[in-house]
């Protein structure tokens, strides 16, 4: 029945489990064709009953502040003690000892064997940013087939560069002055 309203016999009423999920009126019959036309009405959360998400797991922890969960699945992480970097190290203590060689040193040094942190093809370089790049390419070769875009890229910037350097001069000085 229907939430313990008495109804007349025309009107029928289903149920499931106990809870209404349909009400049909019948309103115009024929005992020849058996056919009435017929009004339903259902409440939308009581339509379908099943679980939602079954077998899903939520992972995140969404209602309210973040508690300590005693044997959950993925416990708490703490922040990892940090541990200071020893300055004594050797890489640490002997930075920058070659700084003042070129100054307070005879001479005998050239500035280019101090470059330690330098690529090989820019150690001793003094150009334009083309030069650079050709000389870039050249020493990256490889780049053809394991970095095409970086390729790619450095070749439409040298390309660039010589268009640039090239076609954008001075006009010439008049012939006759």
């Amino acid at each position: 029945m229907c939430q313990g309203r008495h109804l007349p016999d025309r009107h029928t009423a289903q149920t499931h489990n106990g809870l209404p999920i349909a009400l049909s009126i019948d309103t115009n019959t024929n005992p020849l064709t058996n056919l009435s036309s017929v009004k339903i009405f259902v409440r939308h959360f009581q339509r379908r009953q099943f679980i939602r998400r079954f077998g899903y797991v939520q992972k995140t922890h969404n209602k309210g502040l973040l508690p300590r969960v005693v044997g959950d699945v993925a416990p708490l992480r703490t922040v990892p003690n940090t541990r200071l970097a020893d300055e004594w190290r050797p890489k640490a203590a002997l930075f920058g000892q070659n700084d003042y060689i070129d100054i307070l040193g005879d001479g005998s040094v050239p500035v280019t064997d101090l470059m330690t942190n330098t690529p090989y093809w820019l150690k001793g370089f003094k150009g334009n940013e083309m030069q650079m790049s050709i000389r870039k390419r050249e020493a990256y070769k490889y780049w053809k087939w394991c970095r095409p875009k970086k390729w790619n890229e450095l070749n439409l910037r040298i390309g660039f560069l010589y268009r640039r350097l090239n076609y954008k001069k001075a006009p010439p000085k008049p012939l006759y002055p």
